[in-house]
Parts: structure tokens; sequence; C-alpha cells
């Protein structure tokens, strides 16, 4: 049996924001919820699936998945561009995306 050596797996980027965990995941980030330990929400294209979010269009997750974003792009070695987040933050972080486009 003949063995290949992989390439090293960079650890998922996560974060604690304001008391909750945050899981940044590209298109989406995992947040959990305080309410029911053990949940998580998915935040994705500006909406998410808690029951607040159902009943009000909008919750907390939002602004921590918008938190996690910031604090992944600032982190990363190669940055996204505003575009890039706009592309797959919805409309909640898009706001974000367009406050941390450069001015020409």
């Amino acid at each position: 049996m003949q063995t290949t050596a992989s390439a090293p797996v960079a650890p998922i980027p996560t974060y604690t924001i304001d008391g909750d965990t945050a899981i940044y995941l590209g298109p989406a980030v995992l947040v959990s919820s305080k309410s029911e330990p053990g949940r998580w929400y998915s935040v994705q294209d500006g909406a998410c699936h808690c029951k607040g979010y159902f009943y009000r269009g909008t919750c907390r997750h939002l602004s921590v998945a918008a938190k996690a974003v910031e604090l992944d792009r600032a982190s990363a070695s190669t940055e996204l561009s505003a575009a890039e987040v706009a592309a797959f933050s919805g409309p909640s972080l898009r706001a974000l995306a367009l406050a941390m486009e450069p001015a020409n």
C-alpha cells in the first residue's frame, strides 16, 4: 500500500464575539445560540435560521457574523475584496463590505 503526503489543513477560523462563538466558513458563518447551548445558527446571504430572524427579520447572530467576517479579513494573509465579501454575505453584511472598500 502506497501512502502519499497530504498538504497541511488550515484550521477553521473560530472567534468569540460578545460571548458567542462564531465559526467562519466562507460563504456562511455559524453562530452559537445563547438560549440553547449546543445549537448553532447558519448566517448566510444576510439571513439567519433562528426564530428571532423569522419573526423580526433581524437578529443578533447577523451582527456577530459581520464581526467574524471583519476579524477573519483582518487576520487573513490574503484579504478579500469588499466585492468578494458582499458576494456571499448578503444585504446586512454588504454595508460592512462597502465601508471597508478603499476610497478612490
